[in-house]
């Protein structure tokens, strides 16, 4: 996707926090973060694909 700052606020409508840095969009995981996390992310990012 060519638009990290609206790819970000797209993924901050579905509850995704991101941090777009330049031309790329930061994701950072830690250790509160499980499965359901990266699902959700990735769902997201289909549905956004189109």
């Amino acid at each position: 996707m060519d638009d990290p700052d609206g790819l970000a606020a797209a993924l901050a409508g579905r509850r995704v926090v991101t941090s777009p840095r330049g031309d790329l969009l930061r994701l950072s995981f830690h250790y509160y973060n499980d499965v359901s996390d990266v699902d959700a992310l990735l769902g997201a990012l289909r549905d956004l694909r189109g």
